[in-house]
């Protein structure tokens, strides 16, 4: 069974292929070079649109979109779901330095991270959405991962997900959603 991720984000993809028992592919994989324009309200339609761009050209496979944001409280929850193209001149690095300096004199420093996740197979649709809860630190922590991994600390830790990829790879809103992902993808082989 070939999933295919609806994404160009390397990133994404590795996080996925590290997760999924099965073979996965990315879009570059397929020579799927289009930009799927994402001009949703939610992260669910957002993830959605994805799929929806795929199904007829592969409606064999399982098809899997996904779309994440970062929340401040302190910001009114912006980024959110304009995570990808907020302050969007800055590179990552750039734009977690803007972020701490927003917030330098905040005592509120709680954040949530979002992912929507919508899996497409045999005509059915699966759609999940999930939350990781935590906090932002007071600099720029860590040089793994990828987005706002080093500005997020997640509850139950004292280390950003930039810091600790083993913590993200078991907790993070995008491995919640995975699991249940994975979940269905179990239910549809049986």
């Amino acid at each position: 069974m070939r999933i295919i991720i609806a994404s160009h984000n390397q990133n994404k993809i590795k996080e996925f292929k590290e997760l999924l028992e099965h073979e996965v592919v990315g879009l570059s994989d397929i020579n799927y070079h289009q930009e799927i324009i994402e001009d949703g309200e939610s992260y669910i339609e957002n993830a959605t649109i994805k799929v929806k761009a795929l199904v007829e050209l592969f409606p064999n496979d399982v098809i899997i979109g996904d779309d994440s944001g970062f929340s401040i409280k302190a910001l009114q929850h912006k980024p959110g779901l304009y995570s990808a193209r907020y302050m969007s001149h800055l590179n990552d690095y750039e734009r977690n330095l803007a972020v701490i300096e927003l917030l330098k004199d905040n005592e509120d420093r709680k954040a949530f991270f979002t992912c929507a996740m919508v899996l497409y197979y045999q005509q059915e649709y699966f759609v999940t959405q999930e939350v990781v809860y935590g906090t932002l630190p007071n600099e720029v922590l860590g040089n793994e991962g990828f987005g706002y991994d080093p500005i997020f600390i997640p509850n139950g830790s004292n280390e950003t997900f930039a810091q600790n990829p083993q913590v993200k790879q078991q907790i993070s809103h995008r491995a919640k959603a995975i699991r249940k992902i994975i979940d269905h993808v179990h239910y549809l082989q049986d």
